[in-house]
C-alpha cells in the first residue's frame, strides 16, 4: 500500500529512511576510490586515443601487437573515446573519479528501480543486496554504462507492463548503448520477454503486441546504423569463440558472494509466490527467467541479471514485508542526489593523491621500455598488455587483453609459455620476441633466465623486464 503521510506508518523515523539510499550511493564512491588497476582500462584508453586520430572502427592490421590475427572492432568506441578526452584532461586520477561517477549513477539507478515498486526501506536493503551482485565488476571500463542503462531499461518496460505505454525514447537509448558496450543486447531482450509476457497475460491484444515490439526491433535496427554498420553484429560471435579462455566469461562458483546475491534476488519473487499461493504475471515469470539465465551464465552477465532481479525482488518483498510505502517525493530524491554530489566532490579532491598513477602495472619500468627501438617486440604478460599499448605504443605486445584478436591455436601456445608446459618455447618464436616482461614471480621468468639464458634488464614494481641474450 502507499502511504501520503509524512511517516508513512513505519516504526522508523522518516529522516532516518530518508538518508538510508544517500548512504548507500556516497558508500559505493568512497569505497571505489583509489587509483585504475583494472588491466583493460588502458587498452580501453589507447582505443580511444587511436580513435582521436585514425577514426577507424575496424582495423584489420593491427597497430600494436605483433601476434594479433583478427579483425578488431571497436564496439565500445563512443565509451572509449570519451575515456580518451578525459584522460586527456584530467589524468588518470581523472578516469578513477569516471569509475566512482558511473558507479554511483548504476547504484541510484538500480535503487530507483526499486523504489518504484517498494517503500524506502525494502528499496534500500533490496539495492543493497544487488550492489553485492554488482560492485565486484564496478572496474573503469565501458561496461560501466551497461550497469547504469539496464536498470533503466527494465525499469521502462516495467511501466509498460503496468500502463501498456510504449516508450519510443527508448530506441534512442538503444543506439547510444550500441555505441558504448557490447551488452547493449540485453535492452532487446528486456523488451522481447515483456512484451511476451504482456500477451500471455492478456494485458494487450496481437495489435498491441506488435506496436510494443517494434522497439526491440528497432533497437537491434538502429545498432546497425552506428559507425560499426553490421560489424556488430561479427564482433558478438568473435568474441564467442574465445569465451573459454577469459575468467570473466566463466560462471561463477556457487560460492561467490556475487553470485548468491544475485541469485537472492530471483528466489524473492519465487518464495513469495509459494507463500501466497498465487501465480505470477508472464512478465515477472520471464524477466526472472532472462535475469536467473544471465547470472549462471557468465561472470561479466551476473551484475546485469543483478539489475534486471531487482525490481521484481523488491516488489516481492514489499508484499511480504508489508512494510508501508511512501509517497515519493521531490526531497527524496533531493537528498539522495545532494549524497551522490558530495561524495563526487570529495572523490574529485582525493583523487589527485590517490590515482595518479596506475596499479599493478610496471610505471616504475617504463624509462627502460621508452629507451627501447620503436617496433621491439614483447613477449608479455596478458595483464601488462593493455598499460604497454597505451603506455609505450611504440612497442608491439605478444598478447593484451583483446583476447579476441587472438586465435585459439595463439592463445593456447600463450598458455603453455607462462606455465613452462612442454612445447613452451614454440611461442618464443612464433611472436618472436627479443625483450620479455613479467611479474618476477611467473614460472617463465625462472625459465627464460634458467633454460635459455634471457637477461635481466631491470626490476620494478614486482615486475622484470628481460632480454634474450
Amino acid at each position: 500500500m502507499v502511504s501520503d503521510t509524512p511517516g508513512g506508518g513505519s516504526s522508523i523515523p522518516l529522516a532516518v529512511r530518508l538518508v538510508l539510499p544517500g548512504f548507500l550511493v556516497a558508500f559505493v564512491g568512497l569505497h571505489l576510490l583509489g587509483p585504475v588497476s583494472e588491466p583493460d582500462t588502458f587498452w580501453h584508453l589507447a582505443a580511444g586515443d587511436w580513435l582521436r586520430h585514425e577514426w577507424q572502427f575496424v582495423v584489420t592490421a593491427d597497430p600494436w601487437s605483433a601476434d594479433a590475427s583478427r579483425p578488431w572492432v571497436l564496439n565500445q568506441w563512443l565509451a572509449e573515446l570519451t575515456m580518451s578526452l578525459w584522460q586527456e584532461w584530467f589524468g588518470l586520477a581523472g578516469i578513477a573519479w569516471l569509475r566512482i561517477l558511473l558507479a554511483m549513477a548504476a547504484t541510484f539507478a538500480v535503487w530507483l528501480t526499486c523504489r518504484e515498486r517498494a517503500s524506502i526501506l525494502v528499496a534500500s536493503l533490496v539495492s543493497v543486496v544487488a550492489l553485492v551482485g554488482m560492485i565486484g565488476s564496478f572496474s573503469a571500463r565501458p561496461q560501466l554504462a551497461s550497469f547504469v542503462l539496464t536498470p533503466i531499461f527494465v525499469g521502462a518496460w516495467l511501466r509498460t507492463a503496468d500502463d501498456g505505454r510504449a516508450r519510443w525514447w527508448l530506441i534512442a537509448i538503444s543506439w547510444l548503448w550500441a555505441c558504448l558496450h557490447g551488452l547493449w543486447v540485453i535492452g532487446p531482450a528486456i523488451g522481447l520477454v515483456t512484451v511476451i509476457g504482456m500477451a500471455l497475460d492478456g494485458k494487450v491484444g496481437v495489435r498491441a503486441a506488435v506496436r510494443l515490439l517494434v522497439i526491440p526491433i528497432a533497437a537491434v535496427g538502429v545498432a546497425a546504423m552506428t559507425p560499426l554498420g553490421l560489424s556488430i553484429f561479427g564482433n558478438l560471435e568473435q568474441v564467442g569463440s574465445i569465451t573459454g579462455y577469459i575468467s570473466e566469461w566463466h560462471p561463477l562458483s556457487l560460492s561467490d558472494p556475487a553470485l548468491v546475491a544475485a541469485l537472492a534476488l530471483v528466489s524473492l519473487p519465487v518464495l513469495e509466490n509459494l507463500r501466497s499461493r498465487s501465480s505470477e504475471p508472464w512478465v515477472v515469470v520471464l524477466l526472472l527467467g532472462l535475469s536467473t539465465a544471465l547470472i549462471l551464465l557468465y561472470a561479466r552477465t551476473v551484475p546485469v541479471g543483478a539489475a534486471i532481479a531487482a525490481p521484481l525482488a523488491a516488489g516481492a518483498l514489499q508484499r511480504i514485508s508489508k512494510v508501508p510505502r511512501e509517497a515519493r517525493t521531490l526531497r527524496e530524491i533531493t537528498l539522495t542526489s545532494t549524497f551522490l554530489v558530495g561524495a563526487l566532490t570529495v572523490a574529485a579532491v582525493v583523487a589527485p593523491a590517490e590515482a595518479s598513477q596506475p596499479a599493478g602495472q610496471p610505471a616504475a619500468l617504463s624509462r627502460e621500455l621508452a629507451s627501447l627501438p620503436d617496433g621491439t617486440r614483447l613477449c608479455n604478460d596478458m595483464t601488462m598488455g593493455g598499460w604497454l599499448i597505451w603506455a609505450h605504443p611504440e612497442l608491439k605486445v605478444g598478447i593484451d587483453g583483446r583476447a579476441e584478436l587472438y586465435s585459439v591455436s595463439q592463445l593456447d601456445a600463450y598458455g603453455r609459455f607462462v606455465a613452462v608446459q612442454p612445447g613452451w618455447t614454440s611461442y618464443l618464436r612464433s611472436v618472436p620476441c627479443s625483450y620479455a616482461l613479467f611479474p618476477e614471480t611467473e614460472p617463465v621468468v625462472s625459465a627464460l633466465k634458467e633454460q635459455q639464458g634471457w637477461q635481466v634488464v631491470a626490476t620494478g614494481d614486482g615486475a622484470v623486464l628481460l632480454r634474450e641474450r
